[in-house]
This record gives structure tokens, C-alpha cells and sequence, in this order.
């Protein structure tokens, strides 16, 4: 999967994201509230506590190891989608 269709995929809102890194499960799962709106749930192994509201925070948050999604996006294989 490109680096786009994995940002068009998030920015529908509607789809959880599965893959391993580095023996890690990883998970970018879109979220919302009538309080909060639309957000992004990014857990990396037990670390489930960042949350962002942008596609574009998704894709540049180093959430997983350190790196950010666009920084390791071509070492993974998306689960779900």
C-alpha cells in the first residue's frame, strides 16, 4: 500500500488500521464523540494513550518505536483496513 491510499484510507475516518513492526502490534484506530468530533486512537505495543485529530498528525506522529507512519510505512503490511 502507497503512502497516499494509507492516508486516503484514514482520512475516510472509518477503518482500523492493524500491523506489526519490529515484533510490535500497532493499531490507528479513527474514533469520535459528539463532544470531541472525529480523532485517531495511535497505540504502539501497551501504549495506548496518544490520540490526534488530523490525517496528517497520524502520518507524522512518532508513535511507533520513535518513527512516524511516513517514516516506516514502506517496512509494513497493514492487517486491516
Amino acid at each position: 500500500m502507497t503512502l497516499n491510499e494509507i492516508r486516503d484510507r484514514l482520512d475516510e475516518m472509518c477503518n482500523v488500521f492493524l500491523f506489526d513492526y519490529e515484533d510490535v502490534s500497532v493499531m490507528i484506530d479513527p474514533a469520535y464523540t459528539p463532544e470531541e468530533g472525529g480523532y485517531f486512537i495511535l497505540a504502539c505495543g501497551d501504549d495506548y494513550g496518544t490520540t490526534v485529530k488530523t490525517v496528517d498528525e497520524v502520518m507524522t506522529t512518532p508513535f511507533i518505536k520513535g518513527k512516524s507512519l511516513t517514516e516506516i510505512y514502506k517496512d509494513i503490511d497493514i492487517i486491516e483496513y
